[in-house]
């Protein structure tokens, strides 16, 4: 049996550090596994999967294992080579794929690496959608590791297949290419999303200004994360050295995407999901939106404000597309820089959000900033505190009389003008709490008291 470890298996997708907890052996036994699972949940003879990677220097040695563990069950793989996560989750629907793959660790830096994994009709492979049952089967498969140099095994295809130019068309529609005067800084931070920038070459009257656009595994000018200000910095810089509009950074993979403004400042994930909203909702009256348990209470304020339908998720992808696909939502958005739209099959969509930016810059003709500005009213703040059993019943016993009291996904107690979330990580032995407050002086002194309840413990 092969060394491996069980909490590579997260509630996403499996990820670890490379080669120690994810390897060659580990993606070929992941790859007859995923056979095997999707044989067993279509019934089908022959399987279409579609199998992409990331720009890790791992990531080609992985792909290739997956895909032998694949032929080895018979599929019919489409590789994608490489791509963005979003691209790979598009053409599972679009080209009506029984399953998918992504090699990648996302915005982990470079010693990680990983899988996310797709099904029939595009569902996402997680906690309580398949990923246990993935894990079962993985499971025997390494106990009969012998299998591998068994002859006797069915053999699948392989077809390569390039996917850019259909997917750039397909982001496009519905999209007038002329723009006026629009400066723009794009940080593809040396990360597989370098692939796009054909795509930010289509625009008449946008002028790109590319920032790290060759692919390098390694990541040298900055972690593959743009939720981290200090990754922002070189984009910041530039963005002030070119006078442009905006700036953009992807993360590692392509399913985020952040913002700086005209003046180089970092532009929270909250006010251009705001102004997303707005912009969606003037084109649509009525839509549903759906927004994450931890979003600011800006957002929903805009989605009632514009005639929108909220509905609450708990944090995480595979939760938000679900309840997407489930109610037919049209557009999504998580703080952590996610954005979903329903036209993209219920996915990530950083390239439709990047075109909405700039029609509301050309229809409005106002500096970045200035639009925003009705939306920046608020007070917040993400903190990381060490894990502790007590301290979620302690804030229970303090506060759940006073406020409304939600346990969709975590502890979260909202007191009209003030309130908490707090919930434990998946990965780590931490708790991810988030405070805000409609008054500076309510969120410092809330801020204090409940950094005060910690110590008590």
């Amino acid at each position: 049996m092969i060394d491996f470890k069980p909490e590579i298996f997260k509630a996403y997708d499996i990820r670890g550090k490379y080669p120690q907890e994810i390897n060659e052996k580990i993606a070929f036994f992941l790859g007859i596994s995923l056979g095997k699972f999707l044989r067993k949940k279509t019934k089908k003879g022959d399987l279409r999967v579609g199998l992409g990677r990331d720009g890790r220097q791992s990531s080609l040695p992985l792909s290739r294992s997956f895909l032998k563990g694949l032929l080895r069950e018979g599929i019919i793989v489409y590789d994608l080579g490489l791509c963005t996560s979003p691209m790979v989750y598009w053409a599972a629907h679009y080209f009506s794929f029984d399953g998918a793959v992504q090699i990648t660790a996302s915005h982990l830096s470079e010693e990680f690496n990983g899988f996310k994994l797709l099904g029939p009709k595009g569902i996402f492979l997680g906690q309580n959608s398949g990923l246990e049952n993935l894990k079962k089967i993985f499971l025997k498969e390494i106990q009969k590791e012998s299998c591998e140099k068994n002859p006797s095994f069915k053999r699948g295809r392989l077809i390569k297949r390039k996917i850019l130019s259909d997917y750039i068309n397909f982001q496009l529609q519905g999209f007038d290419q002329k723009f006026e005067n629009l400066k723009v800084v794009v940080d593809f931070g040396n990360t597989v999303c370098a692939v796009l920038l054909p795509f930010f070459k289509k625009f008449s009257g946008i002028k790109i200004f590319p920032l790290f656009s060759k692919i390098l595994g390694s990541f040298p000018y900055r972690e593959p994360d743009p939720t981290k200000k200090e990754n922002l910095l070189f984009l910041m810089k530039e963005v002030k050295k070119r006078k442009a509009d905006f700036g953009l950074a992807f993360d590692g993979d392509g399913d985020r995407i952040c913002f700086v403004n005209e003046k180089g400042k970092e532009i929270m994930p909250n006010l251009i999901f705001s102004l997303l909203i707005k912009k969606i909702l003037q084109e649509n009256p009525g839509a549903k939106i759906v927004h994450d348990i931890k979003a600011n209470y800006i957002v929903r304020e805009t989605i009632l404000k514009y005639g929108g339908v909220p509905i609450v998720s708990p944090v995480g992808h595979t939760f938000v597309k679900k309840i997407m696909q489930e109610k037919r939502v049209l557009f999504g958005g998580e703080s952590s820089a996610h954005y979903y739209y329903q036209r993209d099959f219920y996915c990530e969509s950083p390239l439709f959000v990047f075109l909405k930016i700039c029609q509301v810059l050309n229809e409005e003709k106002k500096p970045l900033s200035f639009i925003l500005k009705p939306f920046d009213l608020y007070y917040s703040q993400d903190f990381t505190l060490p894990f502790q059993k007590k301290f979620f019943s302690l804030l229970e016993k303090k506060y759940a009389r006073k406020g409304t009291v939600e346990r969709m996904d975590g502890l979260k107690i909202d007191f009209d003008s003030w309130w908490f979330l707090a919930r434990p990580s998946n990965t780590e032995p931490i708790i991810r709490f988030f405070l805000e407050a409609k008054e500076k002086k309510l969120f410092l002194e809330k801020k204090r008291e409940i950094l005060s309840l910690l110590k008590t413990l």
